[in-house]
């Protein structure tokens, strides 16, 4: 298990759960923690480690501001084409759907991608 030191930039980053329903939140936070869990058996280097935790926080804010604009906002093009630039836009619905659902997705095809 990691110390809790290296899941500080998940757990203390406001920018990623900002925006979010208290659901939504505990799906990402849980996802990116799990995926910084997994790093150990990558790497020992703390260096490696944070910087793949960076990388983590960042993929964690651009699915947040997605379901954000999608399901909050209502702005399915501006979240179209963010989600087009980062490499999501297959988890995208054609329709409205409930914010969790669209986070699920997402986090699907993130864990699919194994972008850790």
């Amino acid at each position: 298990m990691l110390p809790r030191s290296f899941l500080d930039p998940i757990l203390a980053d406001e920018r990623l759960t900002e925006p979010l329903g208290d659901a939504e939140a505990r799906i990402l936070v849980e996802f990116l923690v799990e995926q910084a869990e997994r790093l150990e058996t990558l790497t020992t280097s703390p260096q490696l480690i944070n910087a793949r935790i960076g990388r983590l926080c960042r993929r964690g804010r651009v699915i947040s501001r997605v379901v954000r604009l999608w399901c909050q906002d209502r702005e399915p093009g501006a979240a179209c084409q963010l989600a087009a630039s980062e490499g999501l836009a297959e988890a995208l619905p054609s329709g409205q759907v409930d914010a969790c659902e669209l986070m699920n997705r997402l986090i699907y095809l993130e864990s699919v991608r194994n972008t850790v």
